[in-house]
């Protein structure tokens, strides 16, 4: 059976005579049905974009929606895209990115194994790399994408990104990167907040990092936050501090915290365990309390950052109605 994969070849001539004799409609419903698809999308896409410029303004905003990161080459080639496209193409690239995920990192040796690094390869899920991308070319990237034009922002609305490579130092002239909405941050190393911009920043899930209670009251003075996620691996009394502190700020609505055993072991597990239950006795429909089981830990790793969400959303929605039954029972 022939899939709109193998109607597309490379011979431009023969694609421009078979697409001659079918109405505008139907081949932009062909078009959008192979670029979505979820196995070979990306790949239908490209094929596309390189036969005819016409179909540029279709396929475009589809194969460029939703970007990955896996390699330095990768990231390489998409920064040159999003680069030139204004100089080749009138349709920019950089305007249809609405989610961007750098998934590796690159590192070498010295990095990992020098004993005053703060760069930990365990707590990154094997997310370093020797072909991994470089902060020098992330932080390119970056600039593009939330550089506003004619003091419109540009779109996009969600990073997942490393925070060894936040953590990276920067020009002091280097111009301030503002924050999309929405920021996932994975693994651990020593960023300094202050160094972008959050004042649009309404999400912000922190897969591997535990706040300290003065990042807490900081995350807290960002004007725009409603929704936090964040690791938790401290022993409990810091932790109710930072729980109450959270559920105490009016404009945080939504709160996770994925409780991790403080130390290694049977006493981890034993300590994690009371930590969940001394947690969820704060009664805060708020505030949402997962154990690091393999299921609750996919679910709060969700590469699918709109679901996790959704998800909470919908916990805190069912919390808050129960306690209300619960006041008007009393």
């Amino acid at each position: 059976m022939e899939t709109s994969i193998d109607v597309v070849t490379t011979d431009e001539e023969t694609f421009a005579a078979a697409t001659a004799r079918l109405p505008t409609e139907i081949m932009h419903h062909i078009l959008m049905i192979g670029a979505e698809e979820r196995s070979c999308g990306k790949i239908f896409g490209a094929r596309c974009m390189r036969l005819a410029s016409w179909i540029r303004p279709w396929v475009a905003p589809v194969l460029y929606r939703d970007v990955d990161l896996w390699s330095e080459q990768q990231a390489s080639s998409f920064l040159y895209a999003i680069e030139s496209t204004g100089e080749r193409h009138s349709l920019p690239l950089s305007s249809m990115v609405l989610t961007l995920a750098v998934k590796t990192i690159a590192f070498s040796a010295y990095e990992t194994q020098h004993p005053q690094s703060r760069i930990l390869p365990q707590t990154e899920a094997g997310n370093f790399t020797p072909a991994g991308t470089t902060s020098l070319t992330i932080m390119k990237i970056l600039s593009v994408l939330t550089r506003a034009k004619d003091n419109i922002p540009l779109p996009l609305r969600h990073l997942s990104i490393p925070m060894v490579i936040l953590a990276t130092k920067r020009q002091p002239d280097s111009p301030l990167l503002t924050m999309p909405r929405s920021i996932t941050i994975t693994g651990v190393d020593g960023l300094i907040w202050n160094a972008y911009e959050w004042k649009n920043v309404t999400h912000i899930r922190l897969t591997s990092y535990n706040p300290m209670f003065q990042e807490t009251k900081w995350f807290l003075r960002l004007p725009a936050l409603t929704h936090f996620a964040f690791a938790f691996y401290y022993e409990i009394p810091l932790g109710l501090r930072i729980a109450e502190e959270l559920t105490a700020a009016s404009q945080v609505q939504y709160i996770v915290m994925l409780v991790y055993p403080p130390v290694q072991g049977g006493r981890g597990r034993t300590a994690a365990r009371e930590n969940s239950k001394a947690l969820q006795r704060l009664d805060e429909p708020s505030l949402v309390v997962w154990e690091d089981t393999p299921q609750m830990v996919a679910k709060f790793e969700d590469e699918n950052v709109d679901r996790f969400w959704r998800n909470v959303e919908r916990i805190v929605h069912t919390q808050r109605k129960e306690k209300a039954e619960a006041l008007n029972g009393a």
